[in-house]
């Protein structure tokens, strides 16, 4: 932290400056310029408050003793903030390549920090509201978007790609000036600027249990939107190994002329769990990245 005193013993570099608006023989101390490292840093006290609401909301004891223990690494001198949405978009605006290190961190908080209840607003404490409200649906979609942001190489993936221009209202017929819907997918796969694919992440074992038809429809929009083959694919949890994918094609009623496709393409916890506890090596890197390109192209 750039610190600017007058200092007995002279650290860092002397501040002309300050030397020259001082009177001469006066002080027994030298204006100096110095830097000196703290650890009560923005992205350490975030890091604090996460690590104590983790402990708080943590029902197995041995979890919760954990996360008090690394609270307390972090440091006594660290402050432990009030994890509110103005702190949270100051950290937003302080990221830089020197933090990169703890974004997996700050989005774990950042996820549990909206599980956890309703914000009032700046003035008014966060209403805890009774059980656990953390967002699965929203927690699978961001452990998604790091798996194939890492692995799905010479492609380009976009988080909730906008498809803009699919709806627009028609001239004349738009009497309150809204804005035209834009439909947006969780994930869409690009190759040389070109989308080639469409997915969606849904928190919903539907190997064991039905498709919602809300679901249906939201895909059905996706594939005939027209990126890549007329395809969307929805990318669902399970613990069952024998889940295989399944489609579903959209066609004419009448003539039966094949619409678009829509797939039920199964992603096997365990097997992710077991391929980012691996390591590093160059048989591990391979299996990562087949099981990301199996992901978003299927078998």
């Amino acid at each position: 932290m750039r610190t600017a005193e007058p200092l007995a013993s002279p650290r860092g570099r002397i501040d002309f400056s300050a030397l020259a608006r001082e009177p001469a023989g006066v002080s027994e101390r030298l204006a100096c310029i110095h830097h000196p490292r703290s650890a009560n840093k923005l992205h350490n006290q975030v890091l604090k408050a996460g690590l104590r609401m983790a402990a708080y909301l943590a029902g197995d004891p041995e979890l919760r003793t954990h996360c008090r223990r690394l609270a307390s690494l972090v440091g006594e001198e660290v402050e432990t903030p009030r994890l509110d949405e103005p702190l949270m978009r100051r950290l937003r605006r302080e990221d830089n390549r020197l933090t990169a290190s703890y974004r997996p961190a700050m989005r774990l908080i950042e996820l549990l920090r909206k599980g956890q209840g309703v914000d009032l607003g700046e003035d008014r404490p966060t209403l805890r509201l009774p059980g656990f409200l953390f967002d699965m649906n929203r927690f699978f979609q961001a452990l998604l978007s790091r798996f194939l942001r890492e692995h799905l190489v010479g492609y380009e993936l976009r988080d909730e790609y906008g498809l803009r221009g699919m709806m627009e209202y028609r001239p004349g017929w738009n009497p309150r000036n809204r804005q035209a819907p834009t439909p947006r997918p969780d994930f869409v796969v690009l190759k040389d600027r070109r989308p080639i694919a469409t997915l969606d992440a849904k928190y919903r074992d539907l190997w064991e249990k039905p498709l919602p038809r809300e679901m249906l429809y939201q895909l059905a929009i996706y594939a005939l939107a027209g990126l890549g083959e007329r395809k969307a694919t929805i990318l669902y949890p399970t613990m069952s190994a024998t889940a295989s994918e399944a489609q579903i094609r959209i066609q004419h009623p009448l003539t039966r002329a094949p619409l678009g496709l829509v797939a039920l393409r199964p992603v096997h916890l365990p097997k992710l769990a077991g391929m980012l506890s691996i390591g590093s090596s160059p048989a591990a890197t391979k299996w990562r990245l087949g099981l990301a390109h199996e992901m978003v192209f299927g078998q």
